[in-house]
């Protein structure tokens, strides 16, 4: 009987560990802006992550990661996916990766609202370091670019209105455009499994609304609370197996 016991325990801890999703736990932000990095509305903002969180940062590139020298603490870039609701520089709220994707969906958009594969690709080249027409260099070249980029993720959102000119002058949709043949293409929902792209639902440390960013998450990097139902999973497979042996 114990065996059997220690069997059911461990297949239940493998099946869990299978379905676990990336939105499984929270965790915390801290928002802050870098001189050169944004623009005056939307991202790039860098969020760094609580330490239990830090795993987070091993899908991320130098690219797109910052480190402040003076504590040696690192975030990651990113860009907003809504319009209706804000963040604010110096402020730690709660976050939580997203299958789903954005918490009440913005100006337009369901709840939640799933994130788009345009955006999901403008963002996945854009951590890669990768993606053509973007100026990384600090400086009023990768503040436009910002700007344009956050412009291309908002209209792919379904968030803002652009004119057919607009549409022409920004790089980035003429990117998902080439990519996708069209803007409608290029607004049908992500698949994860081609560009690991997902929504972060940020809320503030009081449980109100803030707004949901891009977060890239390589499912091949485990959380640590996933290694550790593995472990304790492995543990016991190892106990029934030497109960079975005696």
């Amino acid at each position: 009987m114990k065996t059997r016991l220690f069997l059911k325990v461990a297949v239940l801890g493998i099946a869990i560990l299978f379905l676990a999703a990336p939105g499984a736990m929270a965790y915390q932000v801290t928002v802050d802006r870098i001189s050169g990095y944004y623009t005056a509305n939307g991202g790039e903002f860098t969020l760094t992550p609580s330490a239990d969180f830090s795993w987070i940062l091993d899908s991320y590139t130098p690219f797109s990661l910052y480190q402040y020298a003076s504590s040696g603490l690192i975030g990651f870039e990113t860009f907003c996916i809504e319009m209706d609701e804000y963040i604010s520089p110096g402020s730690t709220y709660n976050a939580e990766i997203s299958e789903e994707g954005a918490i009440d969906g913005g100006l337009d958009g369901g709840d939640p609202d799933p994130v788009s594969i345009g955006a999901a690709y403008l963002y996945n080249n854009f951590v890669l370091g990768s993606l053509t027409g973007y100026d990384y260099t600090a400086g009023t070249g990768r503040s436009a670019s910002a700007g344009q980029l956050q412009q291309a993720i908002w209209y792919l959102e379904n968030e803002i209105a652009l004119t057919a000119t607009q549409i022409a002058a920004n790089p980035f949709l003429q990117a998902v455009i080439s990519q996708f043949g069209s803007i409608e293409g290029a607004q049908l929902d992500n698949d994860p499994t081609l560009y690991p792209v997902y929504a972060l639902n940020l809320t503030t440390t009081s449980g109100g609304s803030a707004q949901d960013m891009l977060v890239r998450y390589v499912s091949s990097v485990p959380e640590p609370s996933t290694l550790l139902l593995l472990g304790v999973a492995l543990a016991g497979l190892a106990g029934a197996r030497r109960r079975m042996m005696k």
